[in-house]
């Protein structure tokens, strides 16, 4: 994990406020990602949202919050979640994630392949993995 002075100041508001411990946070230009510990993703996001949507106002971005888990199949569902029906399979050091159509395939890659490269950038900074494939 990787932190800079920003990250730091995030972690720390974001910790004080929800009692939440945070595994990672990655901040981008209209996004702030907080990965948390297993089973804390409620507590972290409050009551119908409450939390969370009082650090956005705060922060005047996007958070986005993801369970971790040191499962490697089950955190990389979490990184994709809300997408469903997804069959993610191991070979290796080769993920490959399998959609049941063309429309959630599209959700998985994004535009330009944009949340392909976020779900790897993630993924990579926990588990070595050599590719994640979608298929």
């Amino acid at each position: 994990m990787e932190l800079n002075l920003d990250s730091i100041r995030l972690v720390n508001l974001f910790e004080n406020f929800t009692g939440v411990k945070v595994k990672d946070c990655l901040i981008k230009p209209d996004l702030i990602i907080f990965i948390v510990e297993e089973n804390k993703v409620g507590q972290a996001i409050g009551k119908g949202g409450s939390k969370i949507k009082h650090l956005e106002g705060a922060l005047k971005k996007k958070l986005r919050i993801i369970e971790y888990s040191p499962d490697k199949i089950k955190f990389l569902s979490n990184i994709l979640s809300p997408l469903k029906e997804l069959d993610i399979t191991s070979n290796g050091d080769v993920l490959c994630i399998k959609t049941p159509n063309s429309f959630i395939k599209g959700k998985v890659y994004g535009r330009g392949r944009d949340n392909l490269k976020e779900v790897k950038e993630i993924f990579k900074r926990f588990f070595d993995v050599e590719d994640i494939k979608v298929i």
